[in-house]
């Protein structure tokens, strides 16, 4: 017998090491003492039977748990079935389709500080989505759409409404949502308490000075208290809202502070709003850590007043192993990196299809057209995957991350691992002695 190759060993703060056995996703802790006799055995092609008494419950852990295989050729076997699977899923949900998002416009009425979307994009101005764009799309989709949603630009523009009402109108049935600056919720108000389902994400850059100072609109009124009145109105309506809030390190404290202070202000609401902290685009590595910590220490507060994930302190932009200790989101190897990876679907108005939302606008990032011709294209964000990517294939790490973030790389089809390695070997041991910390 002997160990396997695909095992990721992230060292503790307490100087234990957490394995995880990357074929199955089972993690276990193990001590020094052990660690040591592990590196032996894993230093061998094939461990000497019997192992020694004091080192049986080791042994017959590590079998247990499927860190052990007879040779080589049992590993790859154990890993392709695995693989297999995975393919499996991920090709069904890239044929699903059932999940779309509109983009009527590029156009907005804020002059946001920090707006990706505004930097070295190429999408048109002055330009929405058309009827027959819109038809276009539910031909592609063949009736299969569930839900749809809006995303911009800022979806809810005056000038936006009258597609909006045209497409809530040809598929009244779906579960609708809208990302938006939540300027003109009350003016949309009429459109979305007709649908079945409606969810809102709106975003509150903190109490109303700091988040009027950063959230900007183009003709430099103030925005707060009009979002402010727009959410309760939805919220009134039993619309669900997630409230996000885009920040950096010296606007954590102030945001927390709004959240707690919406939590308790919208109390009858509670089951209807998720929270969503989020480090703001660009921000470095260390200092989303840092939000990082920040939020899972933070988050304790309210451990018994709700559900945790509703405040989101994850901020799902981290790997399934970090979100499985900060949230117990069951964890399970993947395939590909994210959503943008197999089943998100953006159609814009210049006619472009695209599958992550930071790309929008960008057609180098495109996924394919639709209109006037529906093309999908052979190497994109839609199609990358850790078979694909020459260099995930026989990398241990690669059904951890999916081949890591592609956004912004020259070339796509290489991984994108250092963040993967940070995450892995930086945040999980203060994610993981967090979690043990709270258990006390």
């Amino acid at each position: 017998m002997k160990i396997i190759h695909n095992i990721a060993e992230v060292t503790l703060h307490s100087g234990n090491v957490l394995l995880v056995n990357t074929l199955n996703g089972l993690m276990d802790e193990i001590d020094a003492a052990s660690y040591a006799v592990f590196k032996n055995w894993k230093a061998s092609d094939d461990i000497p039977l019997p192992v020694p008494e004091e080192n049986k419950n080791l042994y017959d852990k590590l079998l247990e748990r499927g860190y052990l295989v007879e040779d080589d050729n049992t590993e790859a076997q154990v890993k392709e079935k695995m693989l297999e699977g995975l393919r499996k899923t991920y090709e069904a949900r890239k044929e699903t389709l059932d999940s779309i998002c509109f983009i009527p416009t590029y156009d907005c009425n804020f002059a946001c500080t920090y707006c990706f979307e505004s930097k070295g994009g190429s999408a048109s101005k002055n330009k929405f989505l058309t009827t027959e764009m819109v038809d276009k799309v539910f031909e592609i989709a063949d009736g299969r759409i569930k839900n749809v949603s809006f995303f911009g630009g800022e979806p809810l523009l005056l000038s936006a409404k009258p597609i909006v009402e045209y497409i809530v109108a040809k598929w009244p049935n779906a579960n609708y949502a809208v990302t938006t600056n939540g300027y003109h919720l009350e003016e949309f108000f009429d459109v979305f308490k007709k649908v079945p389902y409606a969810n809102i994400c709106i975003t509150l850059d903190g109490p109303k000075e700091m988040h009027d100072a950063s959230r900007i609109h183009k003709d430099g009124v103030p925005t707060y208290d009009k979002i402010m009145a727009g959410a309760e109105q939805y919220l009134q309506a039993s619309m669900s809202m997630k409230i996000r809030m885009n920040l950096d390190k010296s606007m954590y404290e102030s945001c927390v502070a709004l959240r707690h202070d919406l939590y308790h202000k919208w109390e009858k609401y509670r089951d209807n709003i998720i929270f969503e902290l989020a480090p703001r685009i660009g921000l470095p590595e260390n200092e989303r850590s840092d939000i990082y910590r920040a939020e899972l220490t933070n988050s304790l507060v309210f451990n018994d007043e709700t559900d945790p994930t509703r405040l989101s302190y994850a901020m799902g932009a981290s790997l399934p192993i970090i979100n499985y200790f900060a949230t117990g989101k069951p964890f399970h190897p993947i395939f590909a990196f994210c959503e943008a990876h197999f089943s998100q679907r953006f159609f814009d108005p210049d006619g472009y299809i695209y599958s992550c939302i930071l790309g929008v606008g960008q057609p180098e990032t495109a996924v394919g057209t639709y209109y006037p011709e529906f093309k999908m294209y052979d190497k994109s964000f839609f199609t990358r995957n850790i078979t694909n990517v020459e260099k995930c294939a026989s990398c241990k790490y690669a059904v951890l991350c999916g081949g890591g973030c592609p956004y912004g790389m020259k070339d796509i089809m290489q991984p994108n691992c250092s963040r993967t390695m940070h995450l892995l070997h930086n945040t999980l041991p203060d994610v993981y002695r967090q979690k043990l910390d709270s258990a006390k």
